[in-house]
């Protein structure tokens, strides 16, 4: 199992701090940035901001891609996103001050395991988790609602029943929610049923908010 450093996946660091992201391929290396990171599109460069105070925010706009590579098994990774230069604070003794890049990073490819997943995870489930570690740059609320849908594929997965054989007034059967099929499984001694419940709550508010 890979641990879960929460201080990776902020939303966006300085291209002198990236962290080093844990390997999702062999769970044992981590990954660095192989070459220089690109930054493009930007309308001022560092030299620019330093001679005019007053240009507008859009100056400092810009688009940046670097590649990443695992130490241990050399997976590559490649990451695009925004970047902003942003002023550094000058500290009480002097030291500090000028400008540096921000990157926020989008996008990676292949995406990175935020989410860490046993060998014996039904297909289905994995799908969904990964395209769920693949949003979560660039659209949370999307990535919210693939966990959602892993969690329908893991009840598919455990057999729990998607409709229950109740006579109404037509004769007909009734589907469950997913709400119900999780009491369902919480029958079951290996169900996490709090854990199940939170990932539905947070896909369902995903639907409705732009987390």
């Amino acid at each position: 199992m890979l641990h879960l450093n929460r201080n990776q996946f902020r939303t966006s660091f300085s291209s002198e701090n990236l962290p080093h992201w844990s390997c999702t391929w062999c769970a044992q290396g981590t990954f660095k940035v192989v070459g220089d990171i690109v930054s493009v599109d930007c309308a001022a460069t560092l030299s620019d901001l330093q001679k005019y105070s007053d240009l507008p925010w859009e100056a400092h706009s810009q688009r940046f891609s670097c590649r990443l590579e695992c130490g241990h098994c050399k997976e590559t990774v490649f990451v695009v996103g925004d970047a902003s230069i942003e002023a550094q604070l000058e500290e009480h003794d002097g030291s500090g001050g000028g400008y540096y890049l921000r990157l926020t990073p989008t996008f990676f490819e292949p995406p990175l395991g935020i989410v860490s997943l046993p060998v014996n995870c039904p297909d289905k489930v994995a799908h969904a988790v990964i395209d769920a570690c693949r949003f979560y740059w660039s659209s949370p609320s999307i990535a919210a609602s693939l966990l959602r849908k892993s969690l329908e594929r893991l009840l598919d997965a455990e057999g729990v029943a998607v409709a229950v054989d109740k006579i109404d007034g037509k004769g007909k059967g009734s589907r469950l929610n997913l709400h119900q099929r999780i009491e369902l499984f919480a029958q079951t001694p290996k169900c996490d049923v709090d854990l199940l419940k939170a990932l539905r709550l947070l896909g369902n508010v995903s639907s409705v908010l732009r987390l």
